[in-house]
């Protein structure tokens, strides 16, 4: 079968985007005011199509559609997780088997195109289909439509009163300039929508840098994000129903020191542990932003590093780029735990993946001035609380399924 591989992109990592589709969809997204004559009416086009969409994806019949290609055999039901599906999936299969959840993948042509759930609940079997993440069948977020763009999120969350760093959307060079100047010179860049770290840099101290930033961004993004700085530790809390169910914390791709070994060595030892497997956490690469990284701390490869210094290798802060995940919630401070029901009350959505920044999490977020809301996402990887490196292994799977068939 043929398959189209992107040439590897730095700045995306190990999964890449497309540069111009990213860039033609936020154009097609804000070519037209919404708020127009035009943009109301292609609104009004978007609405019917998408209810078509919604009547075609009812469980009855996708599954007759379904039953249908496996009679011409071009498509099939499967039990288990296709080969080489994402450790997300997996995840979710977890959960189903943990809650009595039927799941099914449905393989059209050999791909699959989308999951099949079901539970009988008094006596009735009830169905949803979903692509990636399931929600409950007929529920209607408020929050879903502008969570995932970070402008947006970031206005309501000031306006609601919720901790984030200060900051706006930029859209020029010149707009991204007086923000800074505005902010505070140590703020980040970042595409207003998109994932894992992808286009994002971090510790902007002067304009120059600034403009690399800006100029990064925007290969895939019309419009970027600036901000301050936070300097924590970013934490995954995952909300299930408003509840905070998980919390992880995710630290950039790092070693210590131990006053021998050079960091290249330290790099090599690291990635001999046995959690590093490829699967939920990859080896650190020493190839991509890991010599700007280290000229930041006045350090090389061949550098000697002091007993227990700490040298961060990359700024990206993702399993893909060697990031590891330790479960923290059970020394969560309560009044974290109380700003992140808020939070979800504020979202009011099923699930949420809300990346926090924080220094230290058994610690009030007040005492802490860097303590903040960097963004949501509505399709997050619960699977970085099944397996962590030290800590609980939460079953978030399991609550996402209580609270789809509740």
């Amino acid at each position: 079968m043929f398959t189209f591989k992107l040439p590897y992109c730095e700045e995306c990592g190990a999964v890449r985007v497309p540069h111009g589709l990213a860039r033609l969809s936020h154009m097609l997204e804000t070519a037209v005011p919404r708020n127009g004559f035009f943009g109301k009416f292609f609104m009004w086009i978007a609405s019917w199509v998408e209810k078509g969409l919604d009547a075609f994806l009812e469980p009855h019949r996708i599954i007759a559609f379904a039953r249908f290609c496996t009679r011409i055999r071009i498509g099939s039901f499967d039990a288990q997780p296709p080969h080489n599906t994402n450790t997300r999936t997996l995840a979710l299969y977890e959960g189903a088997e943990a809650t009595g959840v039927t799941l099914r993948t449905f393989i059209f042509l050999g791909l699959p195109l989308c999951y099949v759930a079901e539970k009988e609940i008094r006596g009735v079997c009830e169905k949803i289909v979903f692509d990636i993440i399931p929600r409950p069948k007929g529920f209607v977020s408020p929050s879903l439509p502008w969570m995932d763009d970070k402008g947006i999120l970031k206005q309501k969350l000031i306006s609601a009163g919720l901790p984030c760093a200060e900051g706006g959307v930029a859209e020029t060079f010149t707009e991204a300039c007086a923000i800074f100047d505005r902010v505070g010179h140590a703020v980040i860049t970042k595409p207003h929508e998109g994932s894992r770290g992808r286009h994002t840099t971090l510790d902007i101290r002067d304009t120059v840098e600034l403009e690399r930033g800006f100029r990064i961004a925007q290969q895939i993004a019309l419009a970027v994000v600036v901000e301050k700085y936070l300097k924590g530790t970013v934490h995954r809390v995952t909300l299930v129903g408003g509840e905070p169910v998980a919390i992880a914390r995710r630290e950039y791709p790092h070693v210590f020191g131990d006053g021998m070994y050079t960091v290249e060595e330290l790099v090599a030892i690291e990635n001999n542990a046995p959690y590093r497997d490829g699967v939920h956490f990859q080896k650190i690469d020493t190839k991509h932003r890991v010599v700007e990284s280290l000229r930041k701390q006045n350090l090389t490869l061949s550098s000697v590093p002091t007993l227990n210094q700490k040298v961060i290798l990359n700024d990206k802060n993702s399993r893909l780029h060697g990031t590891l995940t330790e479960d923290v919630t059970d020394t969560v401070h309560p009044e974290n735990m109380t700003l992140f029901r808020q939070l979800g009350t504020f979202l009011a959505d099923p699930i949420v993946g809300v990346d926090f920044m924080i220094s230290d999490m058994s610690r009030s977020w007040k005492e802490q001035p860097d303590a903040g809301v960097i963004e949501c996402n509505s399709m997050p990887f619960i699977d970085v609380h099944h397996r962590v490196v030290s800590g609980r292994q939460i079953n978030v799977a399991e609550y996402l399924w209580n609270e789809v068939f509740k």
